[in-house]
C-alpha cells in the first residue's frame, strides 16, 4: 500500500508564501538532502541569503536539519544537511478551510511567478528541447468549458501526470520545472474600466 503524502497544515502554509522558501522546499523534495551552500548554488543565491528561510522552514516542521554523514559533530551549518519532511507534500485538508483562501492564493501566485522565471531561464538553456519525446520546455494555457465527462478525463490525466512526476526516479536526468493550475471561472465578469 502506498504511503499517504505529507499533509501541510494550516499553520505551515504561511511559510510557503515566500517564493524562496517554496523554491528551497521544491529543490529538497526533488533532489533530496542538501547542505546550505548546495541549496544556495542551486538557487543562484549566496548561502547567507537563505539561512533565514531555512530556519523558517525548519521552525514550522517542513524541513529537518540532520548531521552530514562523516562530518564532525560540532556546532555550525557546514556539517548539516537539510531534508524535506517528505518527498510529496499536499495541502488538501488546509485548502478546504475558507480561512486559508488568501494564503493559498499567495502561494499559487508565488508558484506561478517562479514557474514564469523558470520558463524564462529555459528560453536561454542549451538543454532546451521544444518538441518530441524529449521535450522539456513548453507553455500551454487555455480557457475551456469541459463537459463533466471531459473534466473527469482531464483530472484523471492530471492525477496520472502527478503520480508519474512524483514517483522515485532510479535514473534521474536534468531538473525541470513542471506546473499546472486549474481554477473555475464562474464569477461575474468585471465591469469595464473608465478611460
Amino acid at each position: 500500500m502506498a504511503k499517504a503524502p505529507y499533509e501541510v497544515s494550516s499553520a505551515q502554509l504561511a511559510a510557503l508564501t515566500a517564493p524562496a522558501r517554496h523554491d528551497i522546499l521544491d529543490r529538497l523534495t526533488a533532489q533530496g538532502p542538501m547542505g546550505a551552500s548546495e541549496i544556495a548554488a542551486a538557487l543562484g543565491r549566496q548561502p547567507t541569503a537563505i539561512y533565514h528561510h531555512l530556519r523558517q522552514l525548519e521552525a514550522v516542521g517542513l524541513i529537518e536539519a540532520v548531521q552530514r554523514p562523516g562530518a564532525p559533530a560540532e556546532p555550525g551549518r557546514p556539517g548539516l544537511l537539510y531534508k524535506a519532511v517528505d518527498r510529496v507534500l499536499v495541502a488538501t485538508e488546509a485548502s478546504r478551510d475558507p480561512a486559508n483562501r488568501k494564503v493559498l492564493a499567495r502561494i499559487a501566485h508565488a508558484a506561478a511567478a517562479q514557474t514564469a522565471r523558470d520558463f524564462e531561464i529555459g528560453l536561454s538553456s542549451g538543454a532546451r528541447v521544444m518538441s518530441g519525446a524529449a521535450r522539456n520546455h513548453t507553455f500551454f494555457r487555455a480557457v475551456v468549458a469541459p463537459s463533466p465527462e471531459r473534466l473527469a478525463r482531464i483530472n484523471a490525466l492530471l492525477e496520472e501526470l502527478e503520480a508519474l512526476a512524483l514517483a522515485p526516479e532510479p535514473n534521474p536526468g536534468p531538473l525541470m520545472s513542471l506546473a499546472w493550475i486549474a481554477a473555475p471561472l464562474d464569477r461575474a465578469p468585471r465591469k469595464p474600466r473608465k478611460a
